[in-house]
């Protein structure tokens, strides 16, 4: 486009107008004078203002800047759309990875497509998620394992783990660090069973704060006696801790002899088998002991003097009921080393026992043609004999020597 130098003289226009350089304007002026003068400065600004460019710029790129001196700063046409090779060149001058992806200009993929992307790029399929869900199972269960309070001794945090992370006095802290001491006069449950202050043995608590054989314990600290002794005519042995007193069994060949074995019931549910119409009047028809009140003792006084699984056993089906079943208040051990199991202190006095069947005088409740029998070779308790088999019996009476 052209731009005019318009010159006005006293309000008018001169003619012709002249084409001057990039002079967007009209000058004026009140007379011819000042107007050549005026034009001259004008002409020589618009030779100033024009820059003759004397370069020029490849293809695929422009001019950026043009110096004072007509030179020109070139730079490379950024396109809005790139075609592949453009890409992959960008990609790898600056250091980026494909990862094997590839371009699908589709709307739609069909099933071996998607599987090929997920494999080129990497992505989970079920398979890979099912196997991180298991290693995040594994995962957590390692930590649950390690966990303060879940029972189980991790060797390199723990010293012990009672299930819970609570100082419930124990012996076992909050942190799961063992903390019992023998002798201090507090029962460290996990570890003692009595503490009577000091770790001497002889005065029933033992030095390992355990009682000792034919002791009890009771108390913090703990006041131990022998729970079982023997009465002065050596035919019984009473439990001071229970109240029992009980018959001493023998090899002798009479109504006291270990071998000797006894039906419960001779008519199917009924207390007349030969423990109610032999064994026990033998007993209280002779005075045994100076007494006249035996009996077969109910399945919870069995308990008393068994060792094994049996002593924690509990059942509704007890006739008559026994609330003291499976309380287990003389703390007897509840694993049999070795036949019979019986409670060690009263097998030191109460003569032999048989490792096999004792009846009790408890009937199950639910069935009474069955009664309850403590098993002496196992240690356990069982309802599922019939009355009219015949098993191994020892009378009880609740008393003491000498009453």
């Amino acid at each position: 486009m052209n731009r005019y130098l318009e010159v006005v003289v006293d309000g008018a226009a001169l003619t012709p107008r002249l084409i001057i350089g990039s002079v967007p304007y009209a000058m004026h002026a009140d007379n011819a004078a000042s107007a050549q003068a005026a034009a001259d400065a004008a002409q020589t600004t618009a030779d100033a203002a024009q820059v003759r460019v004397s370069g020029s710029c490849p293809s695929g790129s422009s001019i950026r800047v043009v110096g004072a001196d007509g030179n020109v700063t070139c730079q490379t046409d950024t396109d809005t759309t790139l075609d592949e090779a453009q890409v992959d060149a960008f990609v790898a001058d600056n250091g980026y990875s494909t990862g094997a992806h590839t371009v699908n200009t589709d709307t739609t993929l069909d099933e071996a497509q998607v599987d090929a992307f997920v494999a080129n790029n990497e992505y989970a399929d079920a398979a890979d998620i099912a196997a991180v869900q298991a290693q995040i199972a594994a995962v957590q269960a390692y930590v649950t394992d390690l966990a303060c309070g879940n029972g189980s001794v991790q060797t390199t945090a723990e010293t012990c783990d009672d299930g819970d992370a609570v100082d419930d006095g124990n012996g076992c802290s909050a942190s799961c660090q063992r903390y019992d001491v023998c002798g201090n006069g507090i029962i460290e449950s996990l570890y003692e069973a009595c503490d009577d202050g000091g770790t001497a043995s002889g005065d029933g608590c033992g030095t390992l704060c355990q009682p000792e054989e034919s002791w009890f314990c009771s108390g913090e600290p703990s006041t131990c006696t022998l729970r079982f002794e023997t009465c002065s005519e050596g035919s019984t042995i009473a439990d001071t801790v229970t109240g029992l007193l009980w018959e001493r069994k023998t090899t002798t060949g009479d109504v006291h002899d270990v071998t000797n074995t006894y039906t419960w019931s001779s008519t199917g549910t009924a207390a007349d088998g030969t423990a109610y119409s032999v064994f026990l009047p033998g007993l209280n028809g002779a005075s045994f002991a100076g007494h006249t009140d035996w009996r077969l003792p109910f399945i919870s006084e069995l308990q008393s003097i068994l060792v094994g699984s049996g002593v924690t056993t509990v059942s509704i089906n007890v006739d008559p009921i026994d609330p003291a079943m499976g309380t287990n208040p003389t703390g007897q051990a509840t694993a049999c080393g070795s036949a019979p199991c019986i409670e060690p202190g009263f097998a030191a006095l109460g003569g032999p026992t048989a490792s096999s069947i004792y009846w009790s005088a408890s009937s199950n409740a639910a069935d009474p043609v069955f009664a309850w029998e403590a098993r002496f070779q196992s240690g356990s308790l069982e309802n599922v004999n019939g009355k009219g088999n015949g098993f191994f019996v020892r009378a009880v009476r609740t008393g003491s020597c000498g009453s």
